[in-house]
């Protein structure tokens, strides 16, 4: 809606009216739905950084940061400015080219879902001179030199406001609000035995959670019976006749006892954040139900309604959260995440959105102190201090008492300016590994971890907020190299883990209890007991999260932690899953639970994917582990949904065969034109098969038949994505995942992976199949084994880690799996000389060179260290002995034979190995692969036969050729003038070279006879900008 200045005046008086109407009806405390109206800064690092309690997205540096693998600053993109409650943004000239046609969200720290109401009240102050701004009730607002007043109702609730900057401009918002608006404000509502609830109660000063949870109550009970109850405020809360009162006292964590009786609602609670939790149980008893945000069974309004007489006590197993906003966790009796964990709503500078757990950027920003104090960061295995291209990655050297003083000094700052969040939470830098200067090193005790600078730092900052925050918990996260228990020091009693559950710690999400497992759940009973007890550990879920097995295996989790179960998602997970997690930890059975769930969201296909998920179940329970799974437990995820190239499912071709079977029967169930419901299986199809190709991929293909039926399964894929469109949720399949399942170099062109161009040569290919070759490339002198064509090995993928940017398949240590790739190919005849195999690859990038081997046609030709580079592309050079390769079927296999424990890995002193768990050490990369025959080709030369390989040279290109011709099995060279006449190897730039290694000795023979000066040598060639064969 665009605004004139009359069209503004005129809704403004509207609005006025229908607040003075609720007024007059109940002289009750306004509810500003909005945590904070007015603008406040927050102060970090000796100035403003942002507004207190509101977050905001910045989708031109994520977007930048997506496009180009680089971390943009805040820093001179836009500044902030505090004036009377008002806060401006605002934008240089020129601007930063990346926010041209990008835009800013600005949205409230508020709890959602709002309270249902026919209207919303939207109102506050805004001035722009330039841009673009809009509300988030899909409001849009012109712009102009002075202060305009917005005040208006809309259908949609309004929580925040979006910019779209142009060079020079500024915003500037000032008194927002956001209320709830009914016609009348009054009444009575039936309760049973004749009584009459009138009225809602609400303690003066209450906090914004408790105007929430009221406000909530009030709108829903509005909802099903048309009266808006007036909310009055009192000194102290009681159960008081016709009135509404949610009362703290003593419950189990998180539960609360609802008592409805002809005296009123009184509603008991330990935690505030348990009342909204508690009404939608409520709402349950009555027949409402939420499944998804699209599939609601609604109740709808009666004046008649009695409220039913109940007496119910609610213990849940834990605090149960749900990560995925718009309040949906409490619809089925948890909590979103939210409104639990601190995230960045303190400095907008240094992370571009409200990052949750990897904050240590604006604890220690990379771009304040990095130039002066680089000593304040990270020092990697090379002894340099680490600057990182992603700010989620940021870790800090704890050891250096003034980055310590700065950390805890700062995350005292971040949690105090965190309003009402009752646990403060941060993680390690992710993925970057941790400072390994030698007096961390000392601090940690040698060994492979960072737990107890970590933990040092978690109770410096526990110490200050017992003090300042005494109803907040600090939450440890044994993630990544944080894993180990400290050595040397105890938590805080107000320090409590948050424990995940990704596959390096609990390996098997098939099974609960098993062999793979054991060690596991010895590692969490000695966390616990670390901790103190089950009340102060939480779990994080990972990954494959399906209902049935999710709440088992947290059945079974319960006896070591008690305190929170927060589900956390990973590219893609079971829409049953919050629902039957949820419903499942207020006592509720999760089987039935799942059939309830099937059979409203997918309609009359909803028993065909129940039978999936038993199918599953049985297949999970009948899984037996391989010795090498039990002995190599931690190295590898036994999942049935892994997410991503590297986590392969258990789930075997006889079982895809019976859920396709499955989801057959379900879309033939349906109405055909219930596209909703179609889109829905469609999708949950889509997981599955996502879970298949990945399995039984492009390199796992041994002959034509299943090639075949491998690219039927992912046309099957691309057509599902394009027919589910945004559907598909978030990246549970992209460009990067298409690339290591098929094998392809899929250019990213910017649109979503299934409407990629590059897709339609499979899609109007008439013989999809032969887009995949299965023999190496024929070039001059031998053959290419591009990535493509690799069997085995960890998957194709664009490898570009500290070196440019390439194809590659990788070989992990034998623990962790995809350990071998294997070169198959044909050969019209034997070749009788000796070839050379070329390897291009790369070495991890840890210290220390990892082993393989190479075999030819079971033959052993090499065993050993690599000597690759750990950070540009290289080659090696084997020779291949005589008459090794056949007439027919040839196989040559790259195995890595990488020990268990290396040594000189890590720069940790004598406990030099590195986790033994970790698949992230212990690797070789290919990037391709040669096989070349000079002396074959040579062979042809003197036979008189045409070779690409050996070609003419010729000195100056302004005299006559000599002359080369074959002759009786020899090679006659006659030169004319003083010209070099002669031929070469691979002369053009454009084909490979023979890789020689440091020290190598090169051999050549030749017989010669005649006249003049015959020369015989090599060029060498070196790399440049990380490519190979130029010449020296």
């Amino acid at each position: 809606m665009f605004f004139s200045v009359n069209r503004m005046l005129a809704i403004l008086f509207l609005g006025v009216v229908l607040h003075t109407v609720s007024v007059e009806a109940a002289a009750e405390p306004e509810i500003n739905l909005l945590f904070e109206g007015t603008f406040k800064p927050v102060i970090m690092h000796g100035r403003p950084t942002a507004a207190y309690a509101w977050k905001l997205t910045d989708h031109a540096r994520l977007s930048h940061q997506r496009n180009t693998g680089k971390y943009m600053s805040g820093e001179g993109c836009f500044s902030l400015d505090f004036q009377n409650g008002a806060l401006t943004i605002a934008f240089p000239t020129p601007l930063n080219p990346a926010y041209v046609n990008q835009r800013l969200d600005f949205s409230s720290m508020i709890s959602q879902p709002f309270p249902p109401a026919p209207e919303y009240l939207a109102s506050g102050k805004i001035r722009f001179d330039r841009g673009k701004m809009l509300l988030n009730n899909r409001q849009t607002l012109t712009p102009g030199t002075d202060w305009q007043t917005f005040n208006a109702t809309s259908k949609n609730p309004f929580s925040g406001f979006t910019i779209y900057p142009e060079a020079g401009a500024e915003f500037s918002v000032a008194d927002l609000k956001s209320l709830a608006v009914y016609p009348h404000i009054g009444g009575e509502i039936l309760l049973p035995g004749g009584g009459k609830l009138t009225r809602l109660l609400l303690p003066e000063n209450a906090s914004y959670l408790m105007r929430w949870s009221v406000a909530l109550w009030r709108g829903w009970l509005w909802k099903i019976t048309g009266t808006a109850l007036p909310i009055e405020s009192v000194k102290e809360i009681k159960a008081s006749p016709g009135a509404f009162a949610a009362i703290q006292g003593k419950t189990t964590p998180g539960g609360w006892q609802l008592n409805i009786d002809k005296n009123g609602i009184v509603l008991t609670y330990g935690e505030e954040l348990a009342i909204a939790p508690a009404l939608f149980d409520f709402l349950r008893s009555l027949g409402y139900a939420y499944y998804a945000r699209d599939c609601i069974i609604d109740l709808k309004s009666d004046p008649q309604r009695v409220l039913p007489l109940t007496a119910k006590e609610v213990k849940p197993r834990f605090r149960y959260y749900f990560p995925e906003g718009m309040g949906v966790a409490f619809m089925n009796g948890g909590i979103d995440g939210s409104n639990i964990f601190t995230c960045n709503l303190v400095d907008w500078f240094h992370l571009p959105s409200p990052v949750r757990d990897h904050i240590l950027n604006v604890i220690l920003p990379q771009e304040i102190y990095y130039k002066e104090h680089p000593e304040y960061f990270m020092m990697d295995r090379y002894g340099k201090r680490k600057l990182h291209d992603k700010p989620g990655d940021v870790n800090p050297c704890l050891s250096n008492p003034e980055a310590m003083r700065i950390c805890t000094e700062n995350l005292v700052a971040y949690a105090l300016n965190q309003p009402e969040r009752p646990d403060l939470l941060f993680f390690i830098g992710d993925g970057s590994g941790h400072c390994l200067c030698p007096e961390c090193i000392k601090i940690n005790h040698g060994t492979a971890a960072y737990s107890d600078l970590m933990m040092m730092l978690t109770n410096n900052v526990a110490r200050i907020l017992a003090k300042e925050r005494p109803d907040m918990k600090i939450i440890y996260g044994p993630y990544a190299s944080c894993q180990a228990i400290p050595v040397s020091i105890k938590p805080e009693e107000n320090v409590v883990a948050l424990y995940p559950t990704q596959h390096t710690l609990v390996p098997c999400a098939l099974h609960v209890e098993c062999e793979v497992n054991r060690k596991a759940y010895e590692k969490i009973a000695e966390w616990t007991e670390y901790m103190g007890g089950p009340d102060r550990m939480g779990v994080m879920t990972y990954r494959d999260m399906r209902p049935l097995h999710n709440a088992a295996q947290m059945d079974y989790m319960n006896q070591f932690i008690r305190r929170e179960m927060f589900n956390w998602y990973w590219k893609g997970y079971s829409v049953a899953l919050q629902f039957v997690t949820a419903r499942w930890n207020l006592g509720e059975d999760p089987e039935k639970l799942l059939h309830e769930f099937n059979s409203n969201y997918y309609g009359k296909g909803g028993e065909f994917i129940t039978e999936i998920d038993l199918l599953v179940k049985t297949f999970s329970a009948a899984y037996q582990h391989s010795e090498e799974e039990i002995k190599n437990a931690g190295t590898r995820h036994i999942c049935i949904w892994g997410g991503d190239p590297s986590s392969r499912t258990a789930l075997d071709r006889e079982t895809f065969n019976k859920i396709y079977q499955h989801f057959d029967k379900a879309l033939a169930a349906i109405d055909d034109a219930d596209k909703t419901i179609r889109l829905r299986i469609l999708k949950q199809k889509f997981l599955y098969l996502r879970e298949d190709v990945n399995k039984y991929r492009r390199d796992t293909c041994a002959n034509e038949a299943e090639l075949a039926a491998f690219v039927e399964r992912l046309v099957e894929l691309i057509k599902i994505g394009r027919e589910i469109g945004g559907g598909i949720f978030r990246n549970c399949c992209d460009h990067s995942t298409l690339s290591a399942i098929t094998g392809m170099d899929i250019p990213n062109t910017g649109k979503p992976w299934y409407l990629e161009p590059e897709l339609e040569k499979i899609l109007n290919a008439p013989e999809p199949v032969k887009i995949f070759p299965m023999e190496p490339r024929k070039i001059p002198g031998g053959w290419y084994f591009e990535p493509i064509i690799f069997r085995g090995g960890s998957g194709v993928q664009k490898y570009s880690y500290q070196c440019p940017e390439k194809t590659a398949s990788g070989i992990r240590r034998p623990s962790c799996g995809h350990d071998k790739i294997t070169l198959r190919f044909k050969l019209d005849n034997a070749i009788d000389q000796a070839v050379f195999l070329i390897l291009e690859g790369l070495d991890d990038d840890k210290k220390g060179a990892s082993e393989f081997k190479i075999t030819v046609n079971g033959k052993e030709i090499f065993s050993g260290p690599n000597s690759f580079s750990e950070s540009l592309w290289s080659r090696i050079t084997f020779e291949l002995p005589e008459k090794i390769l056949c007439a027919g079927d040839n196989a040559i296999e790259l195995a890595n034979i990488t020990p268990e424990t290396r040594h000189g890995s890590a720069q940790i002193g004598s406990a030099d190995a590195l986790d033994s768990s970790s698949s992230q050490w212990g690797w070789i990369m290919f990037s391709g692969a040669y096989l070349m025959n000079p002396n074959g080709e040579f062979s042809k030369l003197l036979s008189g036969e045409k070779t690409d390989a050996w070609s003419q040279r010729k000195e100056k290109i302004n005299l006559p050729l000599g002359e080369i011709k074959a002759e009786n099995g020899k090679l006659v060279i006659t030169g004319t003038q003083a010209a070099q006449t002669g031929i070469w190897f691979f002369r053009s730039h454009k084909y490979p070279k023979i890789a020689v290694q440091p020290g190598m000795r090169l051999k050549y023979t030749a017989k010669a006879s005649g006249k003049g000066e015959l020369l015989l040598g090599y060029s060498a060639y070196s790399e440049k900008n990380g490519h190979l064969g130029f010449r020296l």
